[in-house]
C-alpha cells in the first residue's frame, strides 16, 4: 500500500502534465477549420509549443506574485522574490538584485510572517495566494480568448489552460521531485499545531539569515532537539534540520556530524533535497577527517553528484567542492578555481547570515585543519 501511494504521488504530476497537453491540443484542433492542411497544423503545433513555454514562465512569475499579494494582505513583510535564479531582495532598506537559483523551484517569494498570537498566525491565504493567482489569471485568459480568433485565440487558450492546471496542481496536497506543494503545506498546518509552528519558524529563520543574523545568534529554542516521535512530516523535519546548521555555527562539529547521521537514518519522510543536503554534509566531514575512499565513494553516488552540480551556487556547497578537489582528487587547479569562486558566491547569496560561518569553515579546510 505504501509503495502504491508513493507511485501515485510521483505519477500524478506527470498525468496532470499529460492532461494539460491533451486538453490544449484537443481545444486547438476543435477550433481549426476542417479543410486545414498539414502546414497549417504544423504552424499551430509550433505556436502551441512556444505558448506552453511562455505561459509556464508567465504563470511562475504570477504565482510568486500571488504569494506576495496574499502575504501583504495577511500582514507579512517582504523579504525576497526569486524567479528563475534572479533574486530581488531587501537589504538595508534597498531592493538589490542577485543571482541565486534554488533547486526544484522556478520561483520563490519569501516573506516574514506576523508575530505569533496565542500560538497562531495567518498561513492559509499566504500559501493559497500563488495558486489563486494562477487560477484567476487562467479564467481571465479564457474569457478574453472568446473575443479573439486565429493565433491569438490559440495563445490565450494555452495560457488559460496552463494557469488553471498550475493552480490546481500547486494547491493539491502533493510532494513532487522532493518538493512539497503549497497545498500540502496548508494541509499539514491545518492538521497539526506543531507543523504550523514549524512553518512559522522556517520563515523567521530565513528572514533573519537574509538580514545577516547568524544561526548562533537566533532564538535557541528554535533549534532544540525534537523527539523522534514528532518527526512525522516534512515541515517539522525541515525545521529539525536547522539544528544541524545551528550546531555547525556554534562549532559543535562532532554533534553536528552525529545529528546528520541520525536524521538520515530515522526520518524516511524527509524531502529529497534535505536528504541530499545531509549527505553532502556527511561527505564533507568524511573528506576533512578520515577521508576513507570506500566511504567517500559510498556517499558520492550519481544522484549526489547531480545534486552537487545543480547546487554549485550554494554557499555551503563551496567548502565541499573545495575539499573534494583539494583533499580527495589532489587537484590544486580545480581547488583554486573553487577558492576564487567562493567570494563571488558570498556576494550573490541572499542569506547573509551564513557568510561569516561558511567562510570560517572554508578557511579551516584551506589551512588543512580537521573539524572533529
Amino acid at each position: 500500500m505504501e509503495k502504491f501511494k508513493k507511485f501515485l504521488k510521483s505519477a500524478l504530476p506527470i498525468a496532470i502534465s499529460a492532461i494539460i497537453g491533451y486538453v490544449t491540443m484537443m481545444l486547438v484542433l476543435k477550433n481549426m477549420p476542417e479543410d486545414s492542411n498539414k502546414s497549417i497544423l504544423l504552424i499551430k503545433l509550433i505556436i502551441v509549443s512556444i505558448s506552453l513555454i511562455a505561459s509556464a514562465i508567465l504563470h511562475t512569475i504570477m504565482h510568486e506574485g500571488g504569494h506576495l499579494i496574499a502575504g501583504k494582505m495577511s500582514g507579512y513583510s517582504f523579504v525576497s522574490f526569486m524567479v528563475f535564479g534572479t533574486v530581488f531582495i531587501k537589504e538595508e532598506g534597498k531592493i538589490k538584485r542577485k543571482k541565486f537559483p534554488v533547486i526544484g523551484a522556478g520561483g520563490q517569494c519569501l516573506m516574514e510572517p506576523p508575530e505569533l498570537k496565542d500560538g497562531s498566525y495567518p498561513y492559509i491565504l499566504y500559501n493559497f495566494g500563488g495558486s489563486m493567482m494562477n487560477i484567476i489569471l487562467g479564467i481571465l485568459f479564457f474569457i478574453a480568448m472568446r473575443f479573439l480568433d486565429g493565433n491569438l485565440h490559440t495563445i490565450f487558450l494555452v495560457t488559460a489552460v496552463m494557469g488553471i492546471a498550475m493552480g490546481i496542481m500547486n494547491i493539491t496536497p502533493l510532494k513532487t521531485g522532493g518538493i512539497a506543494t503549497d497545498g500540502y503545506n496548508i494541509y499539514l498546518c491545518k492538521k497539526d499545531i506543531k507543523s504550523r509552528y514549524a512553518f512559522w519558524v522556517q520563515l523567521k529563520i530565513a528572514t533573519l539569515l537574509s538580514r545577516g543574523v547568524r544561526f548562533r545568534d537566533m532564538t535557541e529554542k528554535w533549534f532544540e532537539a525534537m523527539p523522534l516521535s514528532e518527526l512525522n512530516n516534512h515541515l517539522i523535519i525541515s525545521t529539525a534540520i536547522m539544528r544541524y546548521s545551528y550546531l555547525i555555527d556554534i562549532e559543535e562539529y562532532n554533534s553536528a556530524r552525529e545529528y546528520s547521521k541520525f536524521m538520515l537514518d530515522n526520518c524516511p519522510k524527509m524531502l529529497g533535497i534535505h536528504q541530499n543536503e545531509m549527505r553532502c554534509e556527511l561527505l564533507f566531514f568524511e573528506l576533512t577527517n578520515e577521508c576513507r575512499e570506500e566511504e567517500i565513494e559510498k556517499l558520492n553516488t550519481k544522484e549526489l553528484k547531480d545534486y552537487l552540480k545543480a547546487t554549485s551556487s550554494y554557499l555551503s556547497r563551496q567548502k565541499l567542492l573545495y575539499a573534494y578537489a583539494k583533499i580527495y582528487e589532489k587537484n590544486d587547479i580545480k581547488a583554486n578555481k573553487v577558492l576564487t569562486n567562493f567570494e563571488k558566491v558570498c556576494r550573490n547569496t541572499p542569506y547573509l547570515g551564513e557568510v561569516e560561518g561558511e567562510r570560517n569553515l572554508f578557511m579551516t579546510v584551506v589551512s588543512n585543519q580537521k573539524l572533529v
